[in-house]
């Protein structure tokens, strides 16, 4: 009984300090001061992670469960989200509703926090540390500076909640021979996270084969009976997660993003010295080298190295190489040479991320394997109780002294920190005031009053280190309560739009409320995007039309459609909300106004289905620029299956597609023309003309005569040499008045390059040519601003002739009619995926990938009764292998159980 209230007594204390830290850390979030949504470098919460957790909310409390969004881009698999969506915490802030879980995501962090550090004090137990060790060295897990710096991106965190009950689970398994607890807990790893549970994997082989070498003798048989069983069982746990992990990681296989852009890599190239000092630092608190966005390290606040466990683990790691016996010693340096080996050398966190990310998210694994030493350590200390030698700890600290200081003077001296430098010193200072005393405490741990001031001295540090790094720049309950961000008047105009029109369409806007996705938590459809995983024939699309990302390379940015009329019109873009100086082009007609917002629709915007009569190759589709391609797409449809599509339509005929009639080309007058940041060589713009962009901003800015005429578009062409590979935009618009929302972004390399750009819009009254990001020198020849004839409002009426009617439709069904006088090719502004499945009259037929990226259906002659399903590729494959181990596990376990009550029969 006595034993029992001891247990209860450590439990209790723990519980206490977690919810008084916690409380401390958490507490202008629990009052309502602040809500948990960053808005410095940790604004993925308010960019996508806030969207996203609305959109399962309103899913799940409508009960309109879909696998296929189309408030992702133009429509993306939901799979995509892993592991926002797929993150059992997240899934029970949702549970709370749209509006409430923003203020619960607070309590579920701490929630985290607890849950890990009570999970990994009750895995400690088990292995028999003292439970005084085991409650300091649960503390520090608990408050640890991966969970309390990525918990913040809440999936992000939760991987080290999960890991103390794996561990615990396969301690029951070696001890005895009870494996539901492993099975369950790596079950929840795999479910929430692949990404992780990639990671998960590397620290879980190292930590299987350190407690094979603790508790055996090496034997060739034992050791592979060893391997082999916890494999089986963790191929039954990771098999239980299929429904989840199969189609997940078929998503990200089959993104661009993760196609092992750094496969190759050095293996023994070294890093940077900022890398290296950022280790350092990090080990001492994740704020020495700044926070937020005054973050001084290596990437940035959130990819940089995360070692933290307290700054009492720099005393209790080199003890416990003291005080282990030699078999230890030989176990776990072995171990820190690996950790050692995997920070020196950057090919660990390229190998850790499969070559598709170079970043240090991986250390959660230092964390854990540190946290383990720090419980060893202390209970060697506590255990027997140890008189601990005051010479080393004065060598200890001497060492941690002089690495610190002559780092951070290392860090100046060729990073130049200068202000920087003054904040660090002082965070270093405390850090390395709390290790003097944990040196000093040291010395007498083992007398009462020590282990006390030992246990306060660390929740002082834990409490205020974590506040340093969650207390920052963030949202408060106000600003998400106004009418601003995601609650201005878009709300309005939308409710607006839906309330006239119950058709298929999307809707684009001349401003973010927010970012990118804004479409998942205001509910329409949209063409931007911000998701780590974009939908990759829409991207393939949006490369081949030379449609810019927001960053160049990096696909999780997708802003539009680059004002490209015809592309808008194609994807069905049939409403416009303005709130600025943004034009609009030819068609477009005002139909409402709500608050500062202009509701514009477009005429001319084609519906979810239309058919083509005609066909034009890949290959010579690609020879058009860019301009001609988004003309042709409305003239017929690009296929990569010539020899089949040859046989039912016909191929146009284009060769004379660049040669519009050309009614006017407009005069350079170079009196008007002005020159910012350029200085001219020689020439002018009407001839050939040299000049040097003198820094990253050069400008040529153009008056232009107005184009009233709907019939009719503004074509700019030229010639262009540069000594440089840059990138630039063209902007548009009144005079003097130019936006984001009405340019053309542009990429070239260093040499020849020819640009065109055409436009249909009504009022642009001046140009603004920003030429490049960087100095350099460049030609432009045979500049030319011409007026030309518009073809595409007439290829427009001829496929509205020939449109889809739409029956019904949810996002992962769509049911419809067309009828045709000859067979033709269905399109369909959804893109390609292998999940989405056809059937016309009820009979299944082929889906094709035409238009660079879109679903295509052949269409027979007379009425077509069109069904389209989606179910996500390898989620009945991934059912059947979770049925199939969960019928494993239940027999293995069944057979178990009947062998122990035998043997509980044979002995009574």
């Amino acid at each position: 009984m006595r034993k029992i209230k001891n247990i209860e007594k450590e439990m209790i204390i723990l519980i206490f300090g977690l919810v008084m830290i916690g409380l401390f850390v958490f507490k202008d979030f629990f009052f309502l001061k602040n809500v948990y949504i960053y808005n410095d470098v940790g604004n993925d919460t308010i960019n996508s992670y806030w969207p996203y957790l609305t959109y399962l909310s309103k899913m799940i409390y409508s009960g309109d469960f879909s696998f296929w969004s189309f408030n992702i881009g133009i429509g993306t698999s939901l799979f995509s989200t892993n592991p926002i969506l797929t993150d059992p915490f997240n899934i029970l802030a949702a549970l709370w509703g749209p509006h409430l879980l923003v203020y619960v995501l607070p309590y579920i962090a701490l929630m985290k926090i607890m849950i890990a550090a009570l999970g990994f004090y009750t895995y400690l137990k088990y292995i028999g540390v003292n439970k005084y060790a085991s409650l300091i060295a649960s503390l520090l897990f608990g408050f640890n500076g991966f969970i309390i710096l990525w918990g913040q991106h809440y999936h992000m965190g939760t991987i080290i909640v999960f890991i103390p009950f794996v561990l615990l689970g396969f301690e029951k398994w070696l001890k005895e021979k009870k494996n539901i607890l492993y099975i369950i807990s790596l079950f929840f790893v795999s479910l929430s996270s692949y990404y992780f549970l990639y990671m998960f994997v590397a620290f879980f082989v190292i930590y299987v084969l350190i407690r094979y070498f603790e508790e055996f003798k090496f034997n060739t048989k034992t050791f592979f009976e060893y391997i082999s069983k916890i494999a089986g069982y963790s191929i039954l746990a990771i098999g239980l997660s299929s429904f989840i992990l199969l189609p997940s990681i078929y998503v990200a296989l089959n993104n661009p993003r993760i196609n092992g852009q750094f496969f190759g890599a050095d293996i023994l190239s070294f890093a940077n010295v900022i890398d290296y000092l950022t280790i350092i630092f990090r080990i001492f608190s994740n704020d020495i080298l700044g926070t937020g966005n005054q973050f001084h390290g290596v990437w940035n606040y959130y990819e940089a190295p995360m070692l933290y466990t307290g700054t009492v683990s720099l005393v209790l790691v080199p003890l416990f190489f003291v005080h282990s016996n030699r078999k230890s010693r030989i176990i776990y340096g072995l171990l820190l040479l690996v950790l050692f080996l995997f920070l020196l050398f950057p090919f660990s966190s390229l190998l850790l991320n499969a070559f598709s990310a170079n970043s240090y998210r991986w250390t959660f694994i230092i964390i854990v394997f540190v946290s383990i030493i720090n419980a060893k350590s202390l209970n060697y200390i506590f255990e027997r109780k140890l008189k601990i030698n005051t010479g080393f700890l004065m060598i200890l600290f001497s060492f941690f002294l002089f690495t610190s200081i002559t780092s951070l003077l290392i860090g100046n001296d060729l990073l130049n920190w200068g202000e920087f430098f003054t904040h660090s010193f002082k965070y270093l200072f405390i850090s390395l005031v709390l290790l003097a005393l944990y040196c000093l405490n040291m010395k007498y741990i083992y007398i009462s009053l020590f282990k006390r001031v030992f246990l306060i001295l660390i929740c002082l540090e834990l409490a205020s280190f974590s506040s340093i790094t969650v207390n920052r720049v963030m949202l408060s309950k106000e600003t998400i309560e106004s009418s601003t961000g995601y609650n201005d008047y878009t709300k309005n105009a939308l409710e607006y739009i839906s309330s006239n029109d119950l058709g298929f369409y999307r809707i684009d806007k001349s401003y973010n409320s927010v970012f990118y996705a804004d479409a998942m938590i205001q509910g329409y459809k949209g063409v931007k995007s911000y998701n780590s995983l974009n939908q990759p024939a829409y991207l393939d699309f949006l490369r081949s039309m030379e449609v810019p990302f927001k960053n160049i390379n990096h696909p999780n940015y997708l802003t539009g459609l680059d004002s490209n009329t015809n592309l808008n019109r194609l994807l069905g873009v049939k409403y416009f909300l303005v709130n600025n100086a943004a034009i609009l082009p030819n068609g477009y007609r005002l139909i409402n106004e709500s608050g500062n917002i202009k509701i514009y629709q477009d005429d001319y915007a084609l519906p979810l289905g239309f058919a083509y009569d005609n066909f034009i190759s890949y290959e010579e589709f690609s020879k058009f620029n860019v301009s001609e391609r988004s003309d042709i797409l409305l003239k017929s449809f690009v296929s990569k299956e010539v020899a089949e599509d040859a046989l039912t339509y016909k191929s146009i005929d284009l060769s004379r597609i660049d040669a519009s009639n050309v009614f006017n080309t407009l005069p350079l007058n170079e009196k008007n023309i002005s020159l910012i940041n350029i200085e001219p060589v020689n020439g002018d713009l009407g001839t050939v003309f040299t000049f040097n962009a003198l820094n990253n901003d050069p400008q040529i800015v153009l008056p232009l005569i107005k184009n009233e005429n709907m019939k009719r578009k503004v074509k700019l062409s030229l010639k262009f040499n540069s000594n440089i590979s840059s990138s630039g935009q063209l902007f548009f618009g009144k005079e003097n008045n130019f936006v984001e929302e009405n340019t053309r972004s542009f990429n070239y390399i260093a040499g020849d390059n020819y640009l065109e750009f055409i436009f249909d819009y009504p009022d642009i009254e001046q140009m603004r040519f920003d030429i490049s990001n960087a100095p350099g020198t460049f030609t432009i020849s045979d500049f030319k601003m011409q007026i030309i004839s518009n073809e595409s409002l007439d290829d427009i009426n001829n496929l509205k002739k020939n449109t889809f009617n739409l029956f019904s439709q949810t996002n992962d069904f769509i049911k419809g009619s067309i009828e045709t006088d000859t067979p033709k090719k269905l399109f369909l502004s959804i893109p390609y995926d292998k999940g989405w499945k056809a059937k016309i009259n009820g009979k299944k037929v082929d889906v094709s990938n035409i238009n660079l990226g879109f679903i295509g259906i052949d269409l027979q002659k007379g009425d077509n009764i069109v069904e389209l399903s989606y179910m996500p590729p390898l989620l009945i494959k991934g059912l059947l292998i979770t049925i199939f181990s969960l019928v494993v596990i239940l027999v293995v376990n069944i057979k178990k159980l009947r062998y122990i009550f035998r043997l509980k029969s044979s002995k009574t």
